[in-house]
């Protein structure tokens, strides 16, 4: 795969000689950035930026100037608003015809969002094109549908790279303005490897192996090599007979681990579980067993290996006393929070919780 993908480089490099036009070189540094393979090219994409704001540009085209504007502004040269003003008419409003253009609306929307303080121009143009989209939206077609519900829900340049990457791979076809099959071959293999990647870390992680530490993101080596050593300080508080404590305690720690990895798996493909999926998640997240653990570990020998599996394996008594934990959490912050829906009690927020958003927006509209 390494040899492949070597391949690609030299062949997709060879791409940014070969543009004739101004729009070409944007069209290609636009996809290799939603294709997030834009990291192996950064000395070509720097001296081809540099070139786009050199030469004198003129398009009719607000779609190739909003994107001009996004890209030099994402690489830090700085473009005036002005840009934008041909595009208007003498009342200072953009003219009637790019509202049933989708595509150069979700450009000027791109582009918008990259305005700084007090730059009145791209707020109208922000909120003209936002406007006009969702009233839209329901209209269009894949993948234009998909990307501009991406964007109205995440800014482009808010968005993770690899997270746009995971969309925009399938939806790169040959309609694109600078499709190339080398492109996607090469965006195909590099998330497949950084996938594998990941997968190897996530496998070091859930194998809570010192040795395999090198597999694992700097920040995320400390954090875990941190974690061992408390563990280790466990080890040295007890007997020969009573290691058998400390595995019990990594042990339930791990199990607390994988509910985070499952609620940011949740969160991440945004993702609503059913109440009793939610529970049977966040009771354990919450650390409760962790704290049943725990407590029995400073008890001595009246806590036997038969308590210790008792209470890490789902028993009702420390299930119960998460779920009291839990709800409590979540009722205090229900009541926190109950203040922008009037005449709402927490009680009442707290029931809507657990029998649907339905109830919920019944609740908040009466």
């Amino acid at each position: 795969m390494t040899e492949r993908v070597n391949q690609l480089k030299v062949e997709v490099s060879g791409l940014f000689g070969a543009c004739k036009s101004t729009v070409e070189k944007m069209n290609l540094v636009d996809a290799l950035q939603h294709l997030g393979i834009d990291h192996h090219f950064e000395e070509p994409i720097a001296s081809t930026m540099s070139s786009i704001h050199n030469a004198e540009f003129v398009s009719s085209s607000l779609h190739e100037a909003a994107l001009r504007f996004r890209l030099l502004r994402q690489h830090g040269f700085w473009v005036s608003a002005d840009e934008f003003s041909k595009f208007k008419d003498e009342g200072g409003h953009f003219v009637n015809d790019i509202t049933n253009d989708p595509k150069t609306l979700l450009s000027l929307y791109n582009a918008a969002n990259l305005l700084t303080h007090n730059e009145r121009q791209l707020e109208e143009a922000l909120l003209f094109s936002r406007h006009h989209l969702e009233v839209m939206q329901c209209n269009l077609e894949s993948p234009l549908a998909e990307q501009v519900e991406r964007a109205l829900k995440i800014p482009l340049q808010r968005n993770l790279k690899r997270e746009e990457a995971i969309y925009y791979i399938p939806e790169y076809n040959v309609q694109d303005d600078m499709y190339n099959s080398a492109i996607l071959e090469l965006a195909k293999l590099d998330f497949n490897r950084l996938q594998r990647i990941h997968q190897k870390e996530l496998k070091a992680v859930s194998m809570w192996d010192e040795t395999d530490v090198s597999l694992l993101p700097e920040y995320l080596q400390k954090f875990f090599l941190q974690i061992m050593s408390n563990f280790k300080e466990f080890d040295k508080l007890l007997e020969p007979h009573e290691k058998y404590r400390s595995a019990y305690i990594r042990k339930v720690f791990q199990n607390m681990s994988k509910c985070y990895l499952q609620e940011a798996e949740w969160s991440h493909h945004d993702y609503t579980p059913s109440f009793d999926e939610q529970v049977n998640i966040s009771v354990k997240s919450a650390g409760g067993e962790l704290v049943a653990v725990g407590a029995l570990f400073g008890l001595g020998d009246i806590a036997t290996k038969e308590i210790f599996e008792w209470a890490i394996n789902n028993s009702d008594t420390v299930r119960a006393c998460g779920e009291v934990s839990r709800f409590m959490d979540d009722m205090a912050d229900f009541k926190d929070s109950s203040d922008w829906i009037i005449g709402v009690t927490p009680s009442e927020l707290f029931h809507a919780f657990l029998f649907g958003a339905d109830i919920f927006y019944d609740l908040a509209e009466n």
